[in-house]
């Protein structure tokens, strides 16, 4: 990768963000058009042929984001990154062949489509067995009938002006970006992003080193996280995270 410098890694780091923030913008109305299923199948395609991109890079230029990499840093060729980036297009591969091969589209969105025979069909075979006279079926599809007017007669109130009209609604927007920026600005991100340039200016050059603490450091976050999600409804939400945040 020709040693990119400061401002090509932090690029490379940030496109990543910048292609969740363009997306959504566009997957959710996608997904009402198109249906569930062809988000889906889309989201998947552009992960997959992402890491194929990736994987076949030639230059920093063709990256899409750089991660550290764990456990191919020992392999001296260009394998040591490759390897990961090919790994990231496996779950989209599987989430493809899922859609294509197995996966229904959303009774809701078919209703909301017009599409109720198709709804009811896919309603009757995994919710009732197969079983054409169930009274389930009959109570989901009223329920969806239901929801989706209640969403059609509150659509024109459901503007993004309602979020900042009452000063409840503005302390919890504020607090959400809050939650956000100081979840970045903690540094958290910059350990995550760049932590083998961090281990290497402090001294620690030794792939086999730095891959022992990333990988204390990965069981540490699962120690944490099992413990948060025990004591969750023990202690409370509200009490886990102020905690959460002093001790980072």
């Amino acid at each position: 990768m020709n040693h990119p410098g400061d401002s090509r890694l932090g690029l490379m780091t940030a496109v990543v963000f910048v292609g969740g923030f363009v997306g959504a913008f566009i997957a959710s109305p996608s997904a009402d058009a198109f249906g569930r299923r062809i988000g889906m199948l889309t989201g998947a395609s552009l992960t997959f042929i992402g890491a194929v991109i990736q994987t076949a890079s030639q230059n920093s230029s063709s990256i899409i984001c750089a991660w550290t990499t764990f456990g191919t840093g020992h392999m001296m060729n260009t394998w040591s990154w490759r390897i990961p980036s090919l790994l990231q297009g496996v779950p989209a591969a599987l989430v493809i062949l899922a859609v294509l091969f197995g996966l229904p589209e959303s009774p809701r969105w078919l209703y909301s489509k017009g599409r109720i025979d198709e709804a009811r069909h896919l309603l009757t075979i995994y919710h009732a067995n197969g079983d054409e006279s169930s009274d389930l079926v009959a109570r989901e599809l009223e329920e969806i009938d239901l929801t989706l007017r209640a969403e059609h007669q509150a659509r024109g109130l459901s503007t993004r002006g309602i979020l900042i009209k009452s000063a409840a609604n503005r302390k919890r927007i504020a607090l959400v970006i809050a939650v956000a920026l100081l979840t970045i600005w903690n540094g958290q991100s910059v350990i995550s992003y760049y932590f083998s340039p961090i281990l290497k200016s402090i001294g620690v050059t030794s792939t086999s080193h730095q891959t022992g603490i990333n990988g204390g450091m990965q069981i540490w976050n699962l120690i944490w996280a099992i413990a948060g999600a025990v004591l969750a409804d023990r202690v409370g939400r509200r009490t886990l995270w102020l905690t959460s945040g002093i001790l980072r």
